[in-house]
């Protein structure tokens, strides 16, 4: 199944190098800003081609976790089973880097 993670959960496994991050968002959302690390997935693209599904936490991410949310229940029925959620999306992670840095 699915969990939701916050932030600072997601900024600690960045650090030890155990997630694939995704960022579900629109292509002009991700030009504008996104997490470091992360690779662009569209939603409309449910292969999952280059993607290493097996070795590492799988965390989505969209704007707010709508999105991303949707994914989740995608990428379930196609048997990955181990994901995870950005709770909060970018703009939680956004909020953790003005906290955090400041």
């Amino acid at each position: 199944m699915f969990a939701e993670i916050d932030a600072m959960t997601l900024k600690k496994w960045m650090k030890d190098g155990d997630v694939m991050l995704l960022d579900v968002r629109d292509y002009d959302e991700y030009q504008e800003g996104h997490i470091p690390q992360a690779q662009f997935y569209t939603d409309t693209d449910f292969s999952f081609g280059n993607l290493n599904l097996d070795q590492q936490k799988i965390v989505l991410y969209c704007k707010t976790s709508r999105r991303s949310g949707e994914m989740l229940c995608h990428f379930y029925e196609q048997g990955v089973t181990e994901l995870y959620h950005l709770g909060g999306g970018y703009l939680a992670w956004q909020l953790s880097d003005q906290l955090y840095n400041a």
